[in-house]
């Protein structure tokens, strides 16, 4: 590999065509620089399967990244892969840390659009998956620093099974993104996740007989905050599990059971927002959660805690 600043993937054999399979060029173009940057002209680039379930592999400061204003598709030849993928294959030691950029793409028909696998500062900008079978974002983590950082901006699935899912990463932001039509979770989480910030993003299911939430988080979740959120379209909008979470100015809608559910919680707050499912019961419910705080809030249900230490306050149900 050389320290080329930049490459076109075109200059590697890549056609951008839709039919011919431009994986084979696209990762020599990825494999031959250390670091730098990866154009895509306009185009439909074919993604066929490498062998091992991925399509194209990425590596640690190598950006991928579109011709500003140009149209550029990446679709997944192969419905069962990742169509992009990186695995840190060492949690030991700063030299395999992720650092990238990937930005202005359409991904679609993959089974998981971006994988990141133990990877620390990772920035994803403008990218839409849609259509496919699994995971629009799979953010996973492990022990040690290697796996924080993420940071989604303006991104965006609709029509994958799940939008966004992390399991065991820490300190992610997420700007403005939309996860919606996710019948199985707009946002879930497994095992311990600290320190994640969704800043105006909206979160929705397949509709409102899906009996997944929109958020669900696991018990192993600490200091997640909502804030300007839309959660919609669903059974439950959000269920929250773990300690130390904020939910503050988020709009709920066209739910048909519990719009914010608190699963076992400690110390929550619930603040500025508005409830406005018709078909939901419950605004808010605790289930063996307490040290709540729901102030300020507006409801077309009731909000109900019963944690010996929840307080409600100056809250309007209408």
């Amino acid at each position: 590999t050389t320290t080329e600043l930049a490459v076109n993937v075109q200059d590697y054999g890549a056609t951008g065509n839709g039919t011919t399979d431009d994986r084979a060029a696209i990762q020599s173009a990825i494999n031959s620089i250390s670091s730098g940057v990866i154009f895509f002209p306009a185009g439909d680039y074919l993604i066929g399967n490498n062998g091992s379930g991925v399509g194209l592999t990425l590596k640690p400061n190598v950006s991928l990244i579109s011709f500003e204003g140009s149209s550029v598709k990446l679709l997944a030849g192969d419905n069962s892969i990742n169509l992009l993928s990186y695995t840190n294959p060492s949690t030991t030691t700063a030299v395999s840390n992720f650092t990238t950029f990937i930005s202005n793409l359409f991904i679609a028909l993959s089974s998981n659009g971006l994988v990141l696998d133990n990877c620390a500062d990772s920035d994803v900008v403008n990218v839409k998956v849609q259509n496919g079978s699994g995971y629009g974002y799979r953010v996973l983590g492990g022990a040690g620093t290697f796996d924080e950082g993420t940071r989604l901006s303006n991104c965006s699935t609709n029509g994958q099974t799940y939008g966004l899912f992390i399991n065991g990463a820490d300190w992610g932001i997420c700007s403005g993104c939309s996860f919606t039509t996710a019948p199985s979770g707009a946002l879930v989480t497994v095992g311990t996740n600290v320190h994640w910030k969704f800043t105006g993003c909206e979160f929705a299911v397949a509709g409102a007989s899906s009996a997944n939430p929109s958020v669900n988080l696991s018990s192993g979740c600490k200091d997640f905050i909502f804030t300007g959120c839309v959660i919609s379209l669903n059974t439950f909008g959000m269920v929250l599990r773990g300690s130390l979470h904020i939910v503050n100015g988020c709009y709920f809608e066209a739910g048909s059971n519990i719009d914010l559910y608190l699963d076992n919680t400690s110390k929550v707050v619930v603040n500025g927002n508005i409830f406005s499912s018709t078909g939901s019961t419950f605004s808010v419910y605790e289930n063996s959660s307490d040290y709540t705080n729901a102030v300020g809030n507006i409801s077309n249900g009731t909000i109900t805690l019963s944690g010996t230490n929840s307080a409600s306050a100056n809250n309007i149900t209408y």
